[in-house]
Formats: structure tokens, C-alpha cells, sequence
């Protein structure tokens, strides 16, 4: 008997995997299957400007399905890694990942931060630079939300 239920949590756990693989390689395949720049005429793709912070203008991209503009549906806010050093809100490497979960109905907000680290050297005795690129990045962060607010009063 402990044999069968020891056999039956592994057949769980291996239909767990299989099921947990071909979710990654469905949402994986559906987000290259479109062409990187291309957006399909189903979306809808807005750039606002969110903020204005010392000589940067900060940005947002929307995607959401074409008509959808005052229904209720799931948003998705997404900021680039980079390590405050570089990267951008519309790199056409994530562009393909936008448009799959707009395409699903999910409102993906794509935005910019200020880069806090650019020709900066930090070391593991001197985080200055590090702690004012975080409280920079979660500034802009917090900034966002409340054009988002706006946004939806009008």
C-alpha cells in the first residue's frame, strides 16, 4: 500500500511538470509568433507622457484589445530590467510579450524610469549611487500610477 501511494505523488508531480512545460511553451510560442514590430489590428497602442523629471520625459506604452477602452479588465505593469544602467519601455524584444497579453485581454502598461547609473561606479563600499538610482526608479514608479488615476476619472 505505501508503495501505490508513493507511485501515485509521483505520477502527480510528473503530470504537474508536463502541465506547468506546455503552459511555458504555449505562452512562449504564442508571444513569437508575431512579427517583433508589427502590431496587430486588433490592438491598441497609446504612448502618454507620465512625468516630467529634471531633462527626462518619462513614458508609458499601452496595449489593449481595440474597443475595450471603459470595460474593467486585468492590468499588467511592466518595468525593463537593466540594472538602472540602460534598457527602454519599447525595446522590441518585449514588444512580442506586450502584444500576447493584450491580446488576452489583459492591459500591459510598458513604462519608463530615469536610469540612475549611467557613467556611475558603485562598489561595495561606496552604494550612493546605487541608493539615489533605487529612490529615482521608485519615484517614477509611484508617479505612474497616479496618471493612470487620472486617466480613468476622464
Amino acid at each position: 500500500m505505501i508503495i501505490f501511494a508513493s507511485s501515485r505523488k509521483q505520477n502527480k508531480k510528473m503530470n504537474m511538470r508536463k502541465l506547468i512545460y506546455l503552459l511555458l511553451l504555449a505562452v512562449i510560442s504564442t508571444a513569437f509568433s508575431f512579427a517583433e514590430d508589427s502590431i496587430p489590428d486588433i490592438l491598441l497602442k497609446q504612448t502618454l507622457t507620465f512625468a516630467q523629471k529634471d531633462t527626462s520625459e518619462l513614458k508609458m506604452d499601452i496595449y489593449r484589445l481595440k474597443g475595450t477602452t471603459h470595460e474593467k479588465q486585468p492590468v499588467m505593469i511592466f518595468m525593463f530590467g537593466g540594472g538602472f544602467k540602460g534598457g527602454k519601455r519599447n525595446d522590441p524584444y518585449y514588444t512580442n510579450y506586450f502584444i500576447t497579453l493584450a491580446s488576452q485581454g489583459i492591459t500591459t502598461i510598458s513604462i519608463d524610469y530615469r536610469l540612475g547609473l549611467v557613467d556611475q561606479k558603485i562598489t561595495l563600499f561606496n552604494t550612493k549611487a546605487a541608493d539615489y538610482a533605487i529612490n529615482m526608479a521608485v519615484e517614477d514608479l509611484f508617479q505612474q500610477p497616479a496618471m493612470l488615476l487620472t486617466m480613468q476619472k476622464n
